[in-house]
């Protein structure tokens, strides 16, 4: 089973675009981290999956990265929920699917450079409070 990145997407465009309509690589400037961790606890609460948070440094395109990495099963999706800052006419988040859990990091550096690492395995029960210091971050970043 894989997680349908289409449908969470969309519902990720919509909240940006519900708090201000400018292109999407501006609406996701200096939010990766907390538009990752939204987006996986809005999939944790609705899929049978584990989500971790995955850094990257010295990227050849950003000093730093987050993404999302879903498990479910054997299968593993990378998800990038702000491409558009690297990729402005990106179609997908979902960047890539790996079967080995070692093979996450070096799926990682092929697509960005730099070096990666495991940052946070995301739980399932979060504090309403949290999600919402998450969306004000990400409105003041956004402007």
């Amino acid at each position: 089973m894989q997680v349908n990145a289409k449908a969470y997407q969309k519902r990720l465009v919509e909240y940006l675009h519900s708090v201000k309509t400018l292109p999407l690589s501006l609406l996701v400037q200096d939010s990766c981290s907390e538009i990752a961790r939204l987006l996986g606890y809005w999939i944790l609460a609705e899929e049978p999956v584990l989500a971790r948070i995955f850094k990257g440094t010295n990227l050849t395109s950003l000093p730093s990265h987050d993404v999302l990495v879903l498990t479910c099963a054997q299968n593993m999706q990378i998800w990038d929920p702000t491409i558009w800052q690297i990729r402005p006419h990106a179609q997908s988040i979902l960047v890539d699917t790996c079967h080995n859990e070692d093979d996450i990091c070096s799926t990682l550096t092929k697509h960005y450079g730099g070096r990666w690492h495991l940052s946070e395995i995301l739980e399932k029960q979060v504090d309403d409070n949290y999600l919402e210091q998450l969306e004000s971050v990400i409105r003041a970043n956004i402007g």
